[in-house]
């Protein structure tokens, strides 16, 4: 079953070519009139944060309006390992989606990717959270909104707290060993959280 909905979810993010291109074409085309400006790192940033965190928050919701999520609920399958793999197969399209924005921003820096590819796997079980808190389309928008504000401006401080966020290195990229810790410390926490709520839904 979690693999038949895993295929759903692909099939649901790339319905049409035609807006699968535009997920990747738009990033790419902002961050690039961004670096032209010098503010390219900062644009990369929200731009992850704001489609990853709702999206991936919007996509539970969904499955919540179609009743797949009250279904899974009562099925004998394990809700961890749902919620795990659906963080999974986002993860994977929100990467790929942002792999060529990303690469005008690394082009000098390599190690950014894993910067992106670490936020990407935070946001996205960030939102699905939210997304399982979330009653509605437009309760999950505003508890969405009530989060990335703070933590847009948190990526931003150059503070020793940033490093909870992967997308801190994308801006600044110090790759001290105390900032690595923090940053899988809470990494960890987060997905250790997200199993927890899982288990008892």
């Amino acid at each position: 079953m979690i693999t038949i909905i895993a295929k759903v979810l692909v099939a649901d993010y790339t319905k049409s070519i035609r807006n699968l291109i535009l997920k990747i074409i738009i990033p790419f085309f902002i961050v690039f009139i961004s670096k032209k400006f010098g503010f390219a790192e900062v644009s990369l940033i929200m731009l992850i944060m704001f489609a990853t965190l709702t999206g991936s928050g919007i996509n539970v919701v969904k499955l919540k309006i179609s009743g797949i999520y009250n279904r899974i609920i009562v099925s004998p399958i394990s809700k961890p390992m749902f919620f795990l793999k659906f963080v999974a197969v986002y993860i994977l399209l929100y990467f790929m989606q942002f792999l060529p924005a990303t690469m005008l921003v690394a082009a000098e820096k390599p190690i950014l990717i894993v910067s992106v590819f670490l936020s990407v796997a935070m946001l996205t079980a960030l939102g699905t959270l939210l997304g399982i808190y979330s009653r509605s389309l437009g309760n999950m928008h505003f508890n969405a909104t009530l989060l990335i504000l703070p933590l847009i401006a948190l990526s931003m401080a150059k503070i020793k707290l940033s490093y909870i966020l992967p997308l801190t290195y994308i801006r600044y990229s110090c790759f001290a060993v105390e900032n690595l810790i923090l940053t899988f410390s809470s990494m960890l926490l987060l997905y250790i959280f997200l199993i927890v709520k899982a288990r008892n839904i």
